[in-house]
């Protein structure tokens, strides 16, 4: 059970990691484009 807890912990961490990376690449994407 601690362990099926812990597994679903770290998912839900890379899932927020890897949403903030790809919403700081389109900021970067959308800024040059504004240029």
């Amino acid at each position: 059970m601690l362990i099926n807890t812990e597994l679903k912990i770290i998912g839900a961490v890379l899932a927020i990691a890897s949403a903030v990376g790809v919403i700081k690449k389109q900021r970067k994407v959308i800024a040059q484009n504004l240029k």
